[in-house]
């Protein structure tokens, strides 16, 4: 299968996904990593 770059895959699912992608679980681990990020300055 060729493919070319100038031709746009029209099959791909629309953004953004239906799914939540910022529950608490997820949000709770940004805080934490942005917590132990500061402390690497």
């Amino acid at each position: 299968m060729e493919i070319d770059r100038n031709t746009p895959y029209n099959q791909l699912p629309p953004l953004p996904p239906n799914i939540d992608i910022e529950s608490k679980k997820v949000l709770k681990k940004v805080t934490s990593s942005h917590r132990q990020l500061a402390e690497l300055k």
